[in-house]
């Protein structure tokens, strides 16, 4: 019924990004303490930033509409760099600091992009009927997780700088651990509640999956970056470091939750995946352009309007791509 698939679909719409947002909060002040090694700090950032999207990976998988997830992982990884992280450059310039390696993920993010899109393009590559992401494919994906947990662990800290944060952090072990607790509790309930809602609706209303996944799911899955970057205005220490953590989550999103939803068995693409795959390598050498060719390696407000823009863009294609598709 159309009343039980809106009700779970709003269930999932208010309560994920809300036990989401516990859990990156969790996340957030456990890793701004000094108690927190490196490689623990990395691997709470990898619970943060994709048990909301595995967790939907998982459902759509077993409620036989994985490409739901192809598309949420490609938009939502879109979204984060073309969106959420240049809202941050319109109160201040976001600066990437090659010392501690933040260069050189966005490099990484635009590997694994271009990675993604070859492993997905059998028909152009080897002629065959459909492009798939295989069971190989996904083990090739999550062989860059244990390359990506290197090269953010080799990378040597600013020791006073991190001290400085910590000291600003005036939250308590106990209450952050609670957030991540209550995070890890409601997420797959919420993520649950969300697909069964999403799938009604694409079976009632016939609707494309890949339009359901980029125009809904994924912005579910970005509402608590979204809210943390608007915080960021209200709380510095948060926006430190969440340039950065909003690039790692877009390549985790893609090496990890793709990783495993292909290792659950071969996943079909969707009929427009290679397109929406190249604008996503697209998006990260814009990130990484616009970081180059800027002064002392900034995003600005003028270049955030400019990325913004083109994923308005981007969105609007979605929106109407079968109109325009029809015009050639």
């Amino acid at each position: 019924m159309p009343v039980r698939a809106i009700l779970f679909l709003l269930v999932g719409l208010l309560l994920l990004p809300v036990a989401s947002q516990f859990l990156l909060t969790g996340v957030q002040r456990l890793t701004s303490r000094r108690t927190v090694s490196r490689g623990s700090a990395f691997f709470l950032l990898v619970l943060g930033a994709v048990l909301p999207e595995l967790v939907l990976g998982i459902f759509c998988t077993y409620s036989h509409h994985p490409q739901l997830i192809l598309s949420s992982v490609i938009a939502s990884s879109a979204l984060n760099v073309l969106v959420v992280l240049p809202f941050l450059a319109f109160s201040s310039p976001v600066v990437f600091e090659a010392r501690r390696g933040e260069i050189r993920n966005v490099i990484f993010l635009l590997i694994v992009a271009l990675l993604f899109l070859l492993l997905t393009s059998d028909i152009v590559l080897q002629g065959a009927a459909v492009d798939v992401l295989s069971r190989g494919d996904g083990l090739i994906l999550l062989l860059m997780f244990p390359l990506l947990y290197f090269l953010q662990t080799s990378t040597t800290p600013n020791e006073t700088e991190e001290a400085a944060e910590a000291e600003k952090s005036p939250s308590s072990k106990k209450r952050a651990v609670l957030l991540l607790l209550l995070g890890l509790v409601f997420i797959p309930i919420a993520g649950g509640a969300a697909v069964m809602g999403a799938e009604d609706l694409i079976y009632l209303y016939s609707m494309p999956a890949d339009k359901v996944g980029i125009l809904a799911i994924a912005i579910i899955t970005a509402l608590p970056e979204i809210t943390m970057a608007l915080q960021s205005r209200k709380f510095p220490e948060l926006r430190s470091r969440l340039h950065n953590d909003l690039v790692l989550s877009s390549v985790l999103n893609i090496v990890l939750v793709l990783g495993v939803v292909a290792l659950f068995g071969t996943v079909a693409a969707y009929e427009y995946m290679t397109t929406d795959s190249l604008f996503l390598v697209l998006s990260a050498f814009a990130l990484l352009l616009f970081i180059v060719i800027g002064r002392g390696w900034k995003i600005e407000r003028h270049e955030g309007i400019i990325m913004m823009f083109v994923y308005l863009c981007f969105f609007a294609y979605v929106l109407y791509r079968e109109d325009i598709m029809h015009l050639f």
